[in-house]
């Protein structure tokens, strides 16, 4: 596995490949500190998956930069997914409206909607 990591003093971000889809974990803290980051490591790839369920703080920066990826992706003929997000994120997707943008996946079901073999969830 190709794993490419990288930290800032409040989160830590994580790039693996799974098929044809980009998996960021983002551990800490999502905010103006994890946004060069998250760049840094997808790029312009367009199938992103997002671990969120290390997630303890995320604003509207950490918003902004899901948003922006999903945005991007789709505009390539691409998607951005989230897998299992914690509270936090939950919670500001909700504030906001945004909940609605992104299919969202347990984490126990990852694999198998990951490999094309599982359905979608929501909120």
């Amino acid at each position: 596995m190709n794993v490419l990591r990288t930290d800032a003093p409040s989160v830590s971000v994580h790039r693996y490949w799974f098929g044809a889809w980009t998996v960021v974990r983002v551990e800490g803290e999502m905010d103006v500190q994890a946004q060069p980051l998250i760049e840094h490591l997808v790029g312009g790839d367009r199938f992103i998956a997002f671990e969120l369920d290390a997630v303890t703080f995320v604003d509207a920066c950490g918003l902004g930069t899901l948003l922006s990826r999903q945005r991007r992706a789709r505009a390539a003929g691409g998607l951005v997914q989230l897998i299992e997000p914690a509270a936090p994120v939950r919670r500001l997707l909700w504030l906001t409206g945004s909940a609605g943008h992104f299919p969202v996946v347990p984490a126990d079901r990852a694999v198998a909607v990951l490999m094309g073999t599982g359905p979608w969830s929501g909120f």
